[in-house]
């Protein structure tokens, strides 16, 4: 019974995400993005959904409290696995030669914050992350990202 209340509460929590999601980047599915994988909390209350267009995947997930948003191409897996993909606030680093950085936690406002940020990028998001354009930039992209871990 304790584990059937537990289930209850995990996907309650990835409801109210998913609801956030669709608050906060209504332009994704007005775009033609649809959900193509969701796994409910289980761990730490981490939760994933990935949405998919005919070009882009986009991932969003909760990892111990923070929010990340990661963006790849059509053809990147999905789940907690999927590759290849990038953060947001890698991609936005990388855009801005390393004059912008942005992190999130999950908070209504930090989706609003977030949601701003991703339409702001987009197009130059997009661009990068082509099949054809992103072999060009995935050595600059993990250069980029042993910058910012520094």
């Amino acid at each position: 019974m304790g584990q059937l209340k537990a289930n209850k509460k995990m996907e309650a929590e990835t409801i109210r995400e998913f609801a956030l999601i669709r608050n906060h980047f209504a332009f994704l599915f007005d775009e033609g993005y649809t959900v193509c994988y969701i796994e409910p909390a289980k761990h730490f209350n981490n939760w994933l959904i990935d949405l998919k267009s005919d070009k882009y995947r986009i991932q969003f997930c909760e990892d111990r409290g923070e929010l990340s948003i990661q963006m790849g191409p059509g053809n990147a897996g999905t789940g907690w696995d999927g590759k290849p993909l990038y953060q947001i606030s890698l991609l936005v680093f990388y855009t801005t030669d390393g004059k912008s950085w942005i992190g999130w936690h999950k908070t209504n406002e930090d989706f609003q914050k977030a949601s701003e940020t991703f339409r702001e990028y987009q197009l130059q998001f997009e661009e990068i992350l082509t099949e054809e354009n992103l072999p060009r930039h995935e050595k600059k992209l993990h250069h980029a990202q042993r910058a910012l871990t520094k």
